[in-house]
């Protein structure tokens, strides 16, 4: 798994990664309800450029048959991070597979203080 950021390989960002059952709205100014999965310190590649982020730093996700599950990505220090925006609306298939759907969500503000439309 990569971000995308603007940051560089001369700053050091933490990324942190939480999820939750089930769809994410209701839940985007809850961060109780949001079980960490990832938290780690990652130099970024820059823009344009995908940083990786560690495996041995995940907390495993088991996501079964038919079931949906919500993913919340930040970063806490320096840097922007840089994400797609959708002209659908939320809970739309932004892309697929045979396996899976990813749907539109929205961007949250740091610490879950704001919401930013489609993402």
């Amino acid at each position: 798994l990569a971000v995308h950021t603007t940051s560089t390989t001369e700053e050091v960002i933490r990324v942190y990664i939480r999820n939750t059952d089930g769809h994410f709205l209701g839940y985007q100014r809850r961060p109780g309800a949001w079980h960490q999965v990832f938290d780690s310190l990652v130099y970024g590649s820059g823009l344009g450029n995908p940083t990786e982020l560690p495996t041995e730093k995940f907390t495993t996700v088991k996501i079964e048959a038919q079931t949906v599950r919500a993913f919340y990505v930040t970063m806490v220090s320096t840097g922007t991070m840089v994400y797609s925006v959708s002209n659908d609306s939320v809970g739309s298939v932004f892309m697929s597979n045979a396996d899976m759907q990813l749907l539109v969500g929205s961007g949250l503000g740091k610490n879950f203080r704001w919401i930013d439309g489609s993402r």
